[in-house]
């Protein structure tokens, strides 16, 4: 038996061209699921926060399940290839300040966000 093209069972891609602030984030996937991998690219002069959480957000509020911090002028890329359990969301934002209660929008086009689920 020869080798088959598998079309079914991979891996959703969502992508944000400018990652940031706007309320609620960016919905990679409204609903559960896992997280395979992430690339983000900041093409601005300071270093860029990326958090995610694993519910609805409020920016400047919710307590995200992981954060990246992305240095200034740099790409990241990031495998998880047993994933990142999300129960009931996976949601994204960008902010320039660490903390919880951050909400400082990093720029227009700051943050190019791929995001690998299933």
């Amino acid at each position: 038996m020869g080798l088959a093209v598998r079309t079914s069972g991979g891996l959703t891609t969502a992508i944000s061209q400018d990652l940031d602030n706007t309320a609620g984030g960016f919905a990679v996937k409204a609903a559960a699921g896992l997280l395979y991998g992430v690339t983000f690219c900041n093409s601005t002069g300071s270093t860029v926060f990326v958090k995610i959480a694993d519910a609805t957000v409020t920016i400047g509020t919710t307590t995200p399940k992981m954060i990246w911090a992305i240095p200034a002028f740099t790409t990241f890329t990031r495998a998880y290839p047993q994933g990142i359990t999300f129960a009931t969301r996976i949601q994204a934002w960008a902010v320039t300040t660490v903390v919880d209660s951050g909400s400082t929008d990093p720029g227009t086009n700051a943050l190019v966000a791929t995001f690998d689920y299933n």
